[in-house]
């Protein structure tokens, strides 16, 4: 998980965060197989009992046919041209116009919010989880348990005592091990592991580089040159100071897995809950360098497994790795579970998601070996905006608050050894996003109804961002959001064949020949060569145990007692070019 605050000045160094828990949920798997990066959990809206209002009407009849959404006794329902409400598509607190939820903001007081005062994922009050899921305030006494309330970047969750337990102490260097304390357990980094060394002072692991040659060349690299035609990968490809333009994406396929007997589970109420994404994905036209993505049903299947319908902790585990959630197709698509209830720590959630290979905010925050693909959840109780929130950490965004673990810090250096300045230090932090403004998130800013934050030192977020927690108020992701999920895109349609397309397409590989798409490398197995996902250890670091957790081509090389990630030559001329 990501903790909730961070900093975002311009430093003079340039921080390369590589935080190493994945949050809210977002689903970055840890050493064992969850982790938050199911990306994190998010606020959720309790669902209610529904009895559609009826009329003897011929539904299949032409003049029957569906209309779309409409407000019908103070909600959102699916409506057909018969005047009669199909489905309910959205529970409004402050009353329903022109087809959608009032803001309780709008109701300028009118409307009683039973969250008022309370933080939609929960706090922590002594060991007692107090918040406000779905307009329902909850107390969990999770001492009652014998557990312990701990504050999470996902909101406090009850957890069982344990001897790695910490309370925001400062990290600490153990020999060459970085230990610093995350959503309130003690965490490990092998500094070497990344080619650093522990700096007891800085309380991160230093990496130190020599800056790049070349006249236009600096703290943070060297701008890139044309690489070829623009393509929707959120890039300037052709160098002209512009990304993907006149680019317009392939439309992002969605398949919806429904578990049991799901509410707003219909495909015209999926179709609906999509609109809605696309509204949020679309960007605002010319303001976004066009730079939006939209998204297609592609399927609604239905799945019975009665242990998946309320998934606990293993079952959450064993769904992201079913084939039955990721059969193969020749297309890429996101995989979508509906379920009932999605309780984490004791505490109901409205969604999960993995964000793509680990990496959220343009870098890796997972310790391990991340799932090939990974899944979105959706409970029951969530939000209108949930399916978007979790959509945006499947296609690599961090939350606004994020700051998980700044614990990696990359020192570039002159030939003197003097650190150079980079003018991008915002891309180290936080969410890693330039254009979003510092977010300490909701546990620490109280938002209104005019949804106005207010922070304790003054910073100023923007509470209608879809990858904030200040629910009520998400509408809009910002250029660089968009362009990041577009980049994430990128990837994970040049991965799909490789591990759900079609069973001719196993990307076999031979190592060294840069063969793989983005982001895999080609390794050597009993069968063969076949790409697969980069793992968290570059080229020079260690030690490791096998190839999968090397990345950038490398290959796991044992010499004597020790072991690194290597880079394999190929032999060119009378030398050697890795």
């Amino acid at each position: 998980m990501t903790s909730p605050w961070r900093g975002r000045g311009r430093l003079g160094l340039g921080l390369l965060a590589l935080g190493l828990l994945a949050a809210a949920l977002i689903m970055v798997l840890p050493r064992e197989p969850e982790d938050r990066r199911v990306a994190g959990p998010e606020p959720a809206t309790a669902p209610r009992q529904e009895t559609l209002p009826t009329r003897r009407v011929d539904r299949d009849a032409p003049e029957c046919a569906l209309e779309g959404a409409a407000c019908h006794e103070g909600d959102v329902w699916l409506m057909d041209r018969c005047g009669v409400a199909r489905e309910l598509l959205e529970r409004c607190e402050g009353g329903c116009e022109e087809g959608s939820c009032r803001d309780l903001a709008a109701t300028d007081g009118e409307v009683a919010d039973p969250c008022e005062g309370l933080v939609e994922q929960g706090v922590c009050e002594g060991d007692v989880a107090v918040g406000c899921a779905g307009g329902v305030p909850f107390r969990i006494e999770c001492g009652a348990a014998g557990k312990r309330c701990v504050m999470t970047s996902e909101g406090g969750l009850c957890r069982a005592p344990s001897a790695d337990d910490c309370d925001g102490e400062a990290p600490r260097c153990e020999e060459d091990r970085l230990r610093y304390c995350h959503d309130g357990r003690w965490q490990t980094l092998e500094c070497r592991g990344l080619g650093a060394r522990c700096d007891d002072a800085a309380g991160r692991c230093v990496l130190v580089e020599p800056a790049a040659v070349g006249d236009e060349c600096g703290a943070c690299g060297c701008p890139a040159g044309p690489v070829g035609d623009e393509v929707c990968d959120g890039r300037d490809n052709d160098g002209d100071g512009e990304v993907d333009e006149g680019v317009a994406c392939d439309p992002v396929p969605v398949i919806f897995f429904i578990l049991g007997d799901r509410p707003r589970a219909s495909r015209e109420a999926l179709e609906a809950s999509l609109a809605r994404v696309n509204q949020i994905f679309a960007g605002a036209g010319e303001g976004e360098g066009g730079l939006g993505l939209r998204f297609t049903l592609l399927d609604v299947i239905p799945i019975e497994r009665s242990a998946w319908v309320n998934p606990d902790e293993a079952a959450r585990a064993a769904m992201m790795r079913a084939e039955a959630l990721h059969p193969k197709r020749d297309v890429f698509y996101v995989p979508v579970a509906l379920v009932g209830a999605l309780d984490i720590g004791d505490v109901p959630k409205a969604g999960l998601a993995t964000v793509p290979n680990g990496v959220c905010g343009g870098r890796r925050r997972g310790a391990a070996n991340q799932l090939p693909v990974g899944l979105v959840i959706l409970a029951d109780r969530r939000s209108s905006t949930t399916l978007a929130h979790e959509l945006g950490h499947f296609l690599g965004l961090c939350h606004t608050h994020e700051g998980d673990a700044d614990v990696v810090q990359r020192v570039v250096v002159d030939p003197e050894g003097e650190a150079l300045a980079c003018d991008e230090a915002c891309r180290a932090e936080g969410d890693g996003i330039c254009d979003t403004p510092p977010d300490p998130g909701v546990e620490s800013c109280a938002v209104d109804r005019a949804c106005a934050v207010t922070c304790p030192k003054g910073q100023k977020p923007d509470p209608h961002n879809i990858m904030s927690y200040y629910t009520r108020c998400r509408e809009r992701l910002s250029a660089e959001q968009l362009a990041l999920a577009r980049t994430s895109l990128w990837l994970r349609r040049g991965w799909h064949s490789c591990f759900t397309g079609p069973p001719e397409e196993s990307c076999p590989c031979t190592p060294g020949l840069g063969e793989c798409p983005e982001g895999m490398s080609c390794w050597p197995h009993a069968g063969g060569a076949s790409c697969w996902l980069d793992g968290p250890i570059p080229p020079g670091g260690g030690p490791c145990s096998q190839h999968l957790e090397c990345s950038r081509e490398s290959l796991c090389v044992t010499r004597g007692a020790t072991s690194t990630c290597a880079r394999a030559c190929l032999v060119s001329g009378p030398g050697c070019t890795c």
